[in-house]
């Protein structure tokens, strides 16, 4: 399987997740009903970074829509009843409603997130050495993350945290974890 079908699905799935569809049950109970949708997204030509948004979503302060850019040094951010599934590089993002993420890099090179509140699922491009490490931070801990996907919640007083359920609720402020 070519590398731009992999991506493809790979951001479906994460809208899927978006949209629920993960409570269907096991792993293969929902990957087999994406598979029955039929609805595989295509890869976004550049400078497209917008897949799907729903209700207000703001890319740096302006109201965005399907042309808005978000780039490595973005903020992005949701309000109520609101998503937007988009892509920054090599790494593809589903913001939940009432979510607020700002990010640091350079044109569309990621290298670090904060999640400043709500709901954020992620999957990373390959970064070659530890070196290229991308920097998550939520209010309660600091996550390092090579290539792979995570899924944080960020609220005043805790985050969770985690690669696949159950996640980690981390209350302890400045907690690291950096084997993601």
């Amino acid at each position: 399987m070519d590398e731009n079908t992999l991506l493809a699905r790979r951001q479906f799935l994460k809208q899927s997740a978006a949209a629920g569809l993960i409570s269907l049950g096991t792993p293969t109970a929902w990957t087999d009903s994406v598979y029955a949708m039929g609805k595989i997204p295509r890869k976004l030509n550049p400078p497209k970074s917008i897949y799907e948004l729903k209700g207000r979503v703001l890319v740096n302060g302006q109201l965005a829509n399907a042309r808005s850019v978000i780039s490595a040094n973005s903020t992005v951010e949701t309000g109520s009843n609101s998503f937007v599934v988009f892509v920054v590089g090599a790494g593809a993002h589903i913001l939940r409603e009432n979510s607020k993420v700002s990010f640091t890099g350079s044109e569309f090179l990621e290298q670090g997130l904060r999640l400043l509140t709500g709901k954020l699922m992620s999957v990373f491009g390959h970064r070659d050495t530890a070196r290229d490490q991308l920097k998550m931070y939520t209010t309660t801990t600091t996550i390092g993350i090579r290539d792979t996907g995570v899924y944080a919640e960020s609220y005043a007083d805790r985050s969770i945290v985690g690669r696949r359920p159950p996640f980690s609720s981390i209350n302890d402020y400045n907690q690291s974890i950096i084997d993601y």
